[in-house]
């Protein structure tokens, strides 16, 4: 039998109570769990529970924890700094790279970024869903739209897919740093990021890259670069 997952806020104990309204809803009146049904809970923070249901109602869903899973931290925390595209590609690069096992996305306000609107809160929710469906552990933490003299970085190593970056190629940099922990990726909007963006960006530590001969798409340019990691 399928067992569906859930998020729950806080680590349970032996017991844990749901008290989210739209989750109530989905187990009780969509899914009409009851006592006895099998759960799982995941936190975001790489902890997974399996737990039983022991009182169901339209308020409140009480389980008894009858197994805790530590999931394995992904090995190479990543930060992917995407442009934002228009609606609703993002949404899709959220899904994406949050299925993944991402660590942070930074939504960018770049030169070319023409999407009028920048909900951050449907994209955190989809990032949640996400983590879900694929199990990954780790809620990916969706930031605030941030323009580009605002972000900080610390991480090891800092990329960004250009296509005017003819001679330094993704593969090349990725197997002269197979021992980093944490990389930024920085990828653009619909049109690309400019020259002096580029440049501030290099002034930052980053290494422009090319991701090949073929124009990628911005809602699989993060994805390539991150599957090749």
């Amino acid at each position: 039998m399928k067992i569906y997952s859930f998020f729950i806020e806080e680590e349970p104990k032996d017991i844990a109570v749901i008290r989210d309204k739209d989750t109530i809803h989905h187990i009780y009146k969509v899914l009409r769990f009851k006592e006895g049904d099998r759960i799982l809970l995941m936190d975001g923070k790489l902890s997974k529970y399996e737990g039983e249901i022991k009182e169901i109602s339209q308020l409140s869903i009480t389980l008894k924890i009858t197994k805790k899973e530590r999931i394995p931290k992904p090995p190479i925390e990543i930060t992917l700094v995407q442009g934002i595209p228009k609606h609703p590609k993002m949404d899709i690069i959220v899904e994406s790279a949050s299925g993944l096992g991402i660590y942070r996305i930074i939504p960018l306000i770049s030169k070319r970024t023409v999407a009028k609107t920048k909900n951050v809160e449907r994209w955190r929710s989809i990032a949640k869903t996400s983590l879900l469906t694929s199990r990954m552990g780790l809620l990916c933490d969706v930031c605030d739209p941030t323009m580009l003299d605002e972000i900080k970085l610390n991480q090891e190593l800092v990329i960004v897919a250009w296509e005017e970056e003819k001679n330094t190629h993704l593969r090349d940099i990725l197997r002269s740093n197979r021992s980093v922990k944490s990389i930024a990726v920085f990828i653009g909007p619909e049109g690309g990021f400019e020259k002096e963006e580029v440049c501030a960006i290099q002034k930052m530590g980053g290494i422009p890259v090319s991701l090949g001969n073929a124009l990628i798409k911005t809602e699989y340019a993060g994805l390539f670069v991150l599957s090749s990691i």
